[in-house]
């Protein structure tokens, strides 16, 4: 347990002191658009949706956005995963969200933007043979942006695409939890609102 605390402590110092590297450029990764995504505009998302959309939408914590951000310069799903989050916060709450660094107007160009660079870099690398709980969140966000935008057909692709994931990984049987209890209680909410969602 002490080790486990520990790990934890250490992974987040990580990810802050990563986010502190990257200044005021964009965040590095080697396919993105250069100053798409900044820090600033990162952790002003992802505090909104731990402030506003969480308790709706509790299917990551802190720490999980924590985890991507320190394996994004290496890992396409989570460069895409920290990306959909984005979006999503963004065109979810569209104007009415405070960003000090865009104007009222941008920020859901802004968000759809970032939803396109997503299933953009998605599209570069086999995500479907091999998913994982991140993959399954990935396409549970960018359903939840392209019904945010009002496109139906698109929403329920990847709606579709996410309960095929949820299945693959064993999501809908309480044993696989068990056998791996590694972020067990988000894993529980996400295919419980993939369920609820899909009928």
């Amino acid at each position: 347990m002490l080790a486990e605390l520990r790990n934890e402590q250490r992974n987040a110092s990580l990810g802050f002191e990563a986010l502190q590297e990257l200044g005021g450029g964009g965040i590095s990764f080697s396919h993105h658009a250069p100053d798409l995504l900044t820090p600033v505009l990162f952790e002003q998302c992802v505090d909104f949706f731990f402030a506003n959309i969480y308790a709706l939408q509790p299917v990551l914590e802190r720490r999980h956005v924590d985890e991507a951000v320190i394996t994004m310069s290496r890992s396409a799903e989570a460069y895409c995963m920290v990306l959909a989050l984005c979006a999503c916060t963004m065109i979810q709450t569209d104007t009415k969200l405070p960003f000090s660094s865009l104007e009222p107007s941008e920020t859901r160009r802004t968000g759809c933007s970032l939803l396109e660079e997503s299933c953009r870099l998605r599209r570069d690398h086999d995500y479907r043979q091999n998913p994982t709980h991140q993959t399954v969140l990935t396409s549970w966000l960018h359903y939840r942006c392209y019904l945010g935008l009002g496109e139906s057909n698109a929403a329920w692709c990847h709606l579709r695409e996410a309960t095929t994931q949820v299945q693959l990984l064993g999501m809908h049987d309480e044993e696989t939890y068990r056998l791996n209890p590694h972020h067990a209680p988000q894993k529980r909410v996400l295919y419980w609102l993939l369920f609820i969602a899909e009928r």
